[in-house]
Formats: C-alpha cells, structure tokens, sequence
C-alpha cells in the first residue's frame, strides 16, 4: 500500500483566528461544564446522564443569560464535545478507558464539523467556507482528492478539515491520516 502525503494550511486573519479561538475556549467551558453536572449528579444518587439528556443541556446553556455567547458559536461541534464526552464515559463503565478528567485551559478538544453539508469548498480560489466564519484562505499543496480514493469529495474535505483544526503548533510539519491519526514518514 502506497501513502500519499499533501500539505493543507488554513491562513486565517487575525479575526478569525481568534473567533476560533473563542469557540474553542467554549467548547472546553461546556465540557468541563457537562462533566461537572455529571459528578453532581452522581454526587445525589442519580444516574448518569446520555448524550440525548446533555444535548437537552446544551439547548438549555445556549438560551440561558448567563451563557448566550455559546449561541454565537456553531452548535455542531458542540454536540461534538458532548457525544465525545459521552463516548469516554462509556469507555469507562466498560473498563476500557479512565474517568473523563476536566479539561485544562490549552488542552481545548478542538473543533469538528462533522456535516460536510456545512463546508463548502472553493479549491481553484483556495479557501473554504465554515457555519458562523463565512470563508477561509485555505492552502492547498493539491487538490482533495476524495473521489480518487473511494470518498465522496465533501466527505474528504470534511475530514481534513476537522483534522486541521485539532492540530496543535507542536503538530507542525507532522503528517496526518483523514481521522486525525499522525502517520509515520
């Protein structure tokens, strides 16, 4: 099996840079923050809580006064951050994974637009349009190529695009997978 290896660079102005940093910043608040209700919540003798009844939270949290800048924020990688959440939890009621730990400022789960609905990609002009950003330069070494390897194009672009937003800076130069997996070179 042969590895291809092309180079994807979001450049965004300053912004918007940190518009996504804000957002990322919130999406660690509403985790540490579903995480905490679920400590409470076993704190009372109650049982945990799925995803349905932490999505019904989020709806709650986006249309309270005291958070309202969550609505400003695409409500997708929201959900992301709560399905992520409840994904750990049932790793650890299997024995396979720890309990969830709160999330420290900097360790931000990143952000994920599982919708390739919601992306729309213009290659020949380089950029790329997100929910509540409108359009991203976008560096491209080539095109996507999803239709070449057995994925519909959106799909493709989708995945790097959740993977390019995961990336930290000591990720520079590295070489990723479209899940997000650091591949050997």
């Amino acid at each position: 099996m042969t590895s291809k290896a092309y180079r994807y660079q979001l450049r965004l102005k300053p912004a918007q840079q940190a518009q996504l940093v804000r957002w990322s910043g919130g999406l660690r608040w509403l985790c540490n923050k579903a995480l905490a209700e679920q400590k409470a919540r076993h704190a009372r003798g109650e049982p945990y809580a799925n995803y349905v009844a932490m999505a019904k939270w989020l709806t709650a949290k986006r249309h309270a006064p005291e958070s309202l800048w969550l609505a400003q924020g695409p409500v997708h990688p929201q959900q992301q951050v709560l399905q992520r959440l409840d994904e750990s939890y049932k790793r650890f009621f299997k024995g396979v994974g720890g309990f969830p730990r709160f999330n420290a400022r900097g360790l931000e789960p990143g952000l994920r637009f599982p919708d390739p609905k919601q992306i729309t990609l213009d290659a020949p002009n380089g950029r790329i349009q997100l929910p509540k950003l409108d359009w991203l330069r976008l560096r491209l070494s080539r095109s996507v190529e999803g239709e070449q390897i057995g994925r519909p194009a959106p799909d493709a672009t989708c995945d790097m695009l959740n993977v390019l937003t995961r990336l930290k800076p000591g990720d520079t130069g590295g070489f990723f997978s479209y899940t997000g997996e650091r591949l050997p070179w």
